[in-house]
């Protein structure tokens, strides 16, 4: 919910949104696991791509 609100001010709390973000989050990493596929977290944004190049390593 804070994501939104910093990014979206005027659109109020959001937290329908916010939930259905998670579970949309969960249901694809469960897919991508699944399929013997990595997943990285999103978050922290500033080291997303460290990470992705250790996980390809």
């Amino acid at each position: 919910m804070h994501n939104y609100r910093l990014r979206e001010p005027d659109a109020g709390e959001q937290r329908g949104r916010a939930e259905a973000s998670v579970r949309y989050s969960d249901w694809l990493a469960e897919q991508a696991a699944r399929h013997g596929i990595p997943v990285i977290s999103a978050r922290p944004w500033d080291t997303a791509l460290d990470r992705l190049y250790e996980l390809l390593d």
